[in-house]
């Protein structure tokens, strides 16, 4: 008797092991959308009627699009929305924004995130670095060297503003270099 209970109890820890292990492996959605549809991205950003967006650049990898822009020359943000048929959604937890001076005023502003959670970590990384600027002078400045990790990236100014996420990297194909960090 004491043998079969052994086996029971053997098989029961294997199943519930296996059930508890394939729960926390399970394939999760890699980031939230808001509900509300937009016809495009831009729709989305105006927010009150007065305010004046401008869209610096947008990349995209399948449905997933970043834009880097400003609302009225005050902040630098960068964001994802998900394309649907019906249109742009909002990805929920993606607004990164460099703030202080406005950017009307400042020369540059520049900035390197750490993201250890939410939709800009890739579910395979720990974390990611999303850096993303924009130069108004020198106004000769056609491109940035990003550093990481004594790595460096080239990346490529699109109206005067730069972005670099390795996700995003070879869909928007303007860093000169192909690893990841």
């Amino acid at each position: 008797m004491p043998k079969y209970s052994f086996s029971l109890l053997l098989i029961i820890c294997i199943f519930t092991g296996w059930y508890f292990f394939s729960l926390s492996t399970e394939a999760k959605k890699p980031f939230v959308v808001e509900e509300m549809n937009y016809p495009t991205i831009e729709a989305a950003l105006v927010t009150v009627e007065d305010d004046k967006v401008e869209i610096f650049q947008t990349g995209m990898n399948g449905d997933l699009h970043y834009v880097v822009y400003t609302i009225n020359h005050d902040q630098l943000i960068t964001e994802l929305f998900y394309q649907s048929k019906e249109g742009f959604k909002r990805v929920q937890d993606s607004r990164l924004i460099i703030g202080g001076t406005p950017l009307r005023e400042a020369e540059h502003k520049i900035r390197t995130f750490l993201v250890t959670d939410g939709p800009w970590v890739d579910h395979r990384m720990p974390f990611t670095y999303v850096t993303f600027g924009f130069v108004q002078k020198p106004q000769q400045v056609d491109s940035v060297e990003i550093r990481y990790q004594g790595q460096y990236k080239k990346v490529s100014l699109k109206s005067q503003t730069f972005f670099y996420d390795r996700f995003f990297h070879l869909a928007v194909g303007n860093v000169t270099t192909n690893y990841f960090l």
